[in-house]
C-alpha cells in the first residue's frame, strides 16, 4: 500500500519497484512451461524395440505415395493372378477414376500383399496389417523451391491432415502406424516432416479429459530409421514447437515478463546465464558500449505499457560443456520482442492489429535457434539479446516528433510510432556490436514490405557481406528451409540519415514507404560495426492469418552456425 501511495505522489523509484515485483509473473497463468510443452511430440515416436511390444493387430501402415508410385502399385497388383489382387487393383483404380488421388488426401487401403514386386514394399512386412492408409503426395518435381528440393514441406503439409484422420487409441491401448515413404527423403527429413506436420496448438481448446489432449490422442509412429535421425529431428522439432507456441500465445498471457521467463526457463534447462535489465534501469544501462547513453529506445517504445509489462533487455549467454579452455567463435543472436503492437499513437487499424501478438516472432525465433544449438552442443559461444516491450497507447506513450537517444549516442526522430521494432533492435544491435562477435544475426517481424515482396512463407534476409549471404543460401538449401536475399542497397541510406532536420536519423523516410524492407534494414545497419558480419531476417512469424505461429529460418541459421562458425 505504501508503494502505491508513493507512486501516486510521483515517486518514480517506487513506481519502478512495483513493475519489477510483477515483472516475472505471467498475466494469468504463471505455471505454463513453454520449454516443457515443446516436448509434447515425443509421444509420437516409437523405437523399433518399443514397437515390437505392440500386438501386430494394433500396427497400421501409412503409405506415402506420389501418383506415379501409386500407379506402380496398381500395376503390380494387376500382374498377380489371384482374385483378391484383381479386386484390390480395381478398388484402387476407383480412386483415380473418381479423381480422389489429390496431394494431401488420406484414403483407406485394403490389405496388400507384402511380396508385391515393388522396391518400396520389399521387406516391409507391414503391408498386410489390419489398417493401412494411403497418403497422396505430390511428385518431387512439383515440390521444388527456388532454394532446392522441398520434399520436407510436401510431407509436412500432407501429414498434418493424416494425423487428424487416423483413428485414436482408447485409454490404456496403443495404436501405432509404420511409415513407408519411398520418395527418396532421408530419415531425418521423414521424421521431421511428420513431427512438424503433427503440430497443434491446443492450449485454449476445451478438453473433456486430459487424455483428449492432442499430445495423448495422436497415435504413435514407427520409424525404420536409426536413432540418430530420430534424435536430430526431435531436437529440430522441439525448437520449432517452442517458436510456434510462443508466437501462438495471445498477449493477455504473454507480456515482456513472460518472454523473460521463457528465456530463463530455456537457460535453466541448458545451463545458460541470463541477465535482464528492466524498466527505469534501461535508461542508464549501456552494457559495454563505449561512452554509452543508456537504452533509451527500448525504454521509449515500452514506456506506455502497464506496470506489469515494463520494457526490458534480456541477455543470455551460453557455452558448450566441452568448451572450457577452448578458443571458440562467438555468435550473437538478436530478436525483436514486441509482445503486442498497437502501433502506439500512430494507431493501427483493427484489421492490422488482430495478429499483432506475433510481433515478438523475432524473439521466438532466436530462442528456437538457441534451443537447437544448445541441445546439439554446438562448439561456439552463443549470446542471445532480446529487447522486449509492448507498444501501447497511453498518457506516457512516446510520440511522433520525439527525439530519442540510443545507447550508442545517436539520435532518432520519430516519424511514426508504428516503426518501433527497428528502435528496440537498434539498442540491442549496438550492444551486440560492442562485444565484437564473429557474426550477428537478427530476426524480426519488421516490415509489411517484405511480405509484399515475398509473401508469408519466405523470409527475406539482408546482409552486409556477400560471403555471409552465400553461406546463408547454402545453409537454406541444405536444411530445406527457404529464404531469399534482398539487397542492402546503400544509395537508399540517405533516406534514413538525411531525412531529419533535428536528429541524426529518422525511423522512417519522409519520401514514402517504397523499398520499406530495405530502408528498415539500413536503419538497423547504423548500429552495427562495419567490420562485423551481420545478417537481418525479416520474417512473418505466422501461418497465414491462422493465429498459429511459425518458425522461419531457424533451421537455416542453425545449419549456418554449425557448419561455418562452430569450432572444428
Amino acid at each position: 500500500i505504501s508503494s502505491v501511495a508513493a507512486c501516486a505522489s510521483g515517486n518514480s523509484t517506487s513506481f519502478a519497484a512495483i513493475g519489477r515485483s510483477l515483472a516475472t509473473a505471467s498475466t494469468r497463468d504463471g505455471s505454463y512451461d513453454f520449454i516443457e510443452k515443446a516436448n509434447r511430440f515425443e509421444s509420437l515416436l516409437l523405437s523399433t524395440e518399443e514397437a515390437e511390444k505392440i500386438k501386430t493387430g494394433d500396427i497400421g501402415t501409412i503409405l506415402a505415395l506420389t501418383r506415379s508410385q501409386f500407379d506402380d502399385l496398381i500395376e503390380a497388383l494387376e500382374r498377380h493372378t489371384g482374385d483378391a489382387d484383381f479386386a484390390c487393383a480395381a478398388f484402387l483404380r476407383t480412386y483415380v477414376s473418381t479423381n480422389m488421388f489429390k496431394p494431401g488426401n488420406v484414403l483407406p487401403l485394403p490389405k496388400l500383399r507384402s511380396d508385391l514386386d515393388i522396391p518400396f514394399l520389399r521387406g516391409t512386412n507391414g503391408m498386410s496389417t489390419t489398417q493401412s492408409f494411403l497418403l497422396c503426395m505430390k511428385e518431387e518435381e512439383e515440390a521444388e523451391t527456388t532454394t532446392g528440393s522441398s520434399g520436407l514441406g510436401n510431407l509436412e503439409s500432407s501429414f498434418h491432415d493424416v494425423i487428424k484422420q487416423l483413428p485414436k487409441a482408447s485409454a490404456g491401448h496403443t495404436i501405432a502406424y509404420r511409415i513407408v515413404c519411398p520418395g527418396g527423403l532421408d530419415g531425418y527429413d521423414d521424421v521431421l516432416s511428420c513431427l512438424l506436420g503433427s503440430y497443434n496448438f491446443n492450449r485454449y481448446k476445451s478438453q473433456t479429459t486430459e487424455s483428449d489432449d492432442a499430445t495423448n490422442s495422436v497415435p504413435a509412429l514407427i520409424w525404420p530409421h536409426d536413432d540418430s535421425a530420430i534424435n536430430e529431428a526431435s531436437a529440430t522439432a522441439r525448437a520449432s514447437y517452442l517458436v510456434r507456441d510462443l508466437i501462438s500465445t495471445p498477449a493477455i498471457d504473454f507480456g515482456p515478463g513472460d518472454l523473460q521467463v521463457a528465456a530463463e526457463s530455456l537457460a535453466t534447462r541448458y545451463g545458460a546465464h541470463v541477465q535482464t535489465v528492466i524498466g527505469e534501469d534501461l535508461r542508464t544501462y549501456s552494457a559495454n558500449v563505449p561512452d554509452g547513453h543508456g537504452c533509451g529506445m527500448i525504454y521509449a517504445v515500452g514506456q506506455g505499457a502497464a506496470l506489469d509489462r515494463e520494457p526490458r533487455l534480456i541477455d543470455m549467454r551460453w557455452a558448450p560443456s566441452s568448451g572450457a579452455g577452448k578458443d571458440m567463435p562467438t555468435i550473437t543472436l538478436v530478436g525483436k520482442g514486441i509482445t503486442y503492437d498497437t502501433g502506439g499513437l500512430n494507431l493501427k487499424p483493427g484489421s492490422s492489429m488482430l495478429n499483432m501478438k506475433k510481433d515478438m516472432g523475432g524473439a521466438a525465433n532466436v530462442l528456437g535457434v538457441a534451443s537447437l544449438l544448445f541441445e546439439t552442443q554446438v562448439e561456439a559461444n552463443i549470446r542471445v539479446l532480446i529487447p522486449a516491450a509492448e507498444n501501447c497507447i497511453g498518457s506516457n506513450a512516446y510520440r511522433p516528433g520525439d527525439v530519442i537517444t540510443a545507447v550508442n549516442g545517436s539520435t532518432t526522430e520519430i516519424g511514426n510510432t508504428d516503426a518501433e521494432g527497428r528502435l528496440v533492435l537498434g539498442d540491442a544491435l549496438a550492444i551486440a556490436s560492442a562485444d565484437r562477435p564473429d557474426v550477428i544475426i537478427d530476426f524480426a517481424t519488421l516490415t509489411g514490405a517484405a511480405r509484399v515482396a515475398l509473401g508469408q512463407e519466405i523470409p527475406a534476409f539482408l546482409c552486409n557481406s556477400d560471403e555471409l549471404a552465400q553461406e546463408v543460401l547454402s545453409a537454406a538449401v541444405a536444411s530445406r528451409d527457404p529464404v531469399w536475399r534482398l539487397p542492402l542497397w546503400q544509395p537508399y541510406e540517405k533516406r534514413i540519415t538525411d531525412s531529419s532536420n533535428v536528429a541524426d536519423l529518422r525511423n522512417i523516410p519522409t519520401d514514402g514507404g517504397l523499398g520499406g524492407a530495405i530502408t528498415a534494414a539500413l536503419y538497423l545497419q547504423q548500429f552495427v560495426c562495419k567490420d562485423i558480419k551481420w545478417a537481418h531476417f525479416d520474417v512473418y512469424g505466422m501461418r497465414g492469418t491462422s493465429g498459429v505461429g511459425e518458425a522461419q529460418g531457424i533451421r537455416t541459421v542453425a545449419e549456418l552456425i554449425r557448419t561455418r562458425y562452430a569450432a572444428q
